[in-house]
């Protein structure tokens, strides 16, 4: 009898522990794949965050929940759907980089916010023809892949936050990076959404240098006005730009059946770096911009508006911008600029 019991009890440890150790760590919701024109829908309105690149956003997002407070369920109390969590740390060789990514995607999960992870690629994006890179890139993903195997759904992989720097001169290796690093992606994970974006710093009007791999579980994004508006003669945008954006991404789509969104656009423009507090302050701290905040709220309505009306789920660059992290709130300067993104 004695060796029956010790017998079960070993059986229980080791179904437990296989428990704890299996790849999922998250919620339950979103066990099916989920085709892209729902999980385009699934995306809504988003915001670029900062945890896994900028050091003091990182360390103050593991300071408050060390205290009981989650980000992402602030975030999604305030009506953001979906996170682009921008990743520039290289979690092929440093472990506590990858356990903090996977605990924060755990918390979005958590949270009920869609969580898309987006790697910065710098090796990749600045010497584009090193072999070493291009290793480097599908060794990263094909990390990533096996790490979050199991996972719901809801988490989708963002191939390149932005083709920018070198890269945005060579589509056709992009095509080639994005090929590669899909075939690693799915010997882990046939069905998870992968998200591709085109060449010359994510503009749509290069979307006709995309040569998107056949597989029904791709999507693509572009971005406009990223660094925020540019002036044009008599306001601080180009409602033609913008509208031409829409019209060649929508196109597009159709064309390929694969749905877009836009992965980044900022509601204001900077002479420094906001996310690194460089930046003049309004007397609440919030960063300030080179333009009035009047005009940055009519741009804001503008472009959510226009981008809803097309059906293009959209993110905001970024979080810095509208969220105090030393004290766990939002700026209260940019209240009516986040109410027009959220509610436009």
């Amino acid at each position: 009898m004695r060796k029956a019991w010790a017998a079960l009890l070993a059986l229980i440890l080791a179904l437990t522990a296989a428990y704890l150790l299996a790849p999922h760590q998250g919620g339950t919701e979103n066990r099916r794949p989920i085709p892209p024109p729902e999980y385009q829908k699934l995306l809504g309105v988003g915001i670029d965050v900062d945890w896994m690149t900028y050091k003091w956003v990182h360390d103050s997002y593991f300071y408050w929940k060390g205290r009981g407070v989650s980000i992402p369920a602030l975030f999604k109390k305030r009506g953001f759907t979906n996170v682009r969590i921008r990743v520039n740390r290289d979690v092929t060789r440093d472990a506590a980089a990858l356990r903090d990514l996977k605990e924060i995607v755990d918390d979005c999960l958590a949270a009920g916010i869609t969580p898309v992870i987006a790697y910065t690629a710098d090796d990749v994006r600045n010497n584009p023809l090193d072999p070493k890179a291009q290793a480097h890139f599908l060794k990263w993903w094909a990390t990533v892949a096996h790490a979050f195997r199991g996972y719901p759904y809801n988490l989708s992989y963002d191939l390149i936050i932005e083709t920018s720097g070198e890269i945005k001169r060579h589509p056709q290796l992009l095509n080639k990076l994005y090929r590669e690093a899909l075939q690693e992606i799915r010997r882990e994970d046939k069905y998870r959404i992968v998200i591709l974006t085109p060449a010359n710093t994510s503009s749509p009007f290069a979307l006709k240098l995309l040569d998107p791999p056949k597989d029904p579980y791709i999507m693509v994004e572009w971005h406009i006005y990223a660094g925020g508006p540019k002036p044009s003669p008599g306001q601080i945008y180009d409602p033609d730009y913008i509208l031409a954006a829409i019209h060649t991404a929508k196109a597009w789509s159709q064309q390929h059946g694969i749905p877009t969104w836009v992965g980044a656009w900022r509601p204001t423009r900077f002479n420094c770096k906001a996310a690194a507090r460089n930046c003049p302050k309004y007397p609440d701290g919030a960063p300030k911009g080179i333009y009035p905040l009047q005009k940055v709220l009519q741009f804001t309505y503008y472009m959510s508006r226009k981008l809803r009306e097309n059906g293009i789920p959209y993110d905001v660059n970024a979080d810095t911008l509208f969220f105090n992290y030393h004290a766990a709130t939002w700026y209260n300067t940019y209240t009516p600029i986040l109410n027009a993104i959220l509610n436009p």
